[in-house]
């Protein structure tokens, strides 16, 4: 049973992955945009808040799978 559940709990983490990081940089546009009158380069200060963002998502989206793969076991 708690191989199932790890096995399921994947198949959700993967396929609402997409949505996350949709929901995740497009939080971060609205972050740079609101900075953005702000900043002295502005160009190259959203670019990097949009990296962070992405960045991020990419380790949680390694941390998570690897927590995943470490359940089934």
């Amino acid at each position: 049973m708690k191989r199932t559940d790890a096995f399921l709990a994947k198949i959700a983490f993967l396929t609402h992955f997409k949505l996350v990081f949709k929901a995740f940089l497009i939080l971060g546009v609205f972050i740079g945009l609101i900075l953005f009158p702000f900043m002295k380069e502005p160009i190259k200060n959203f670019f990097q808040i949009l990296g962070g963002f992405a960045l991020f998502l990419v380790f949680l989206y390694i941390v998570t799978l690897i927590y995943l793969i470490l359940q089934r076991k």
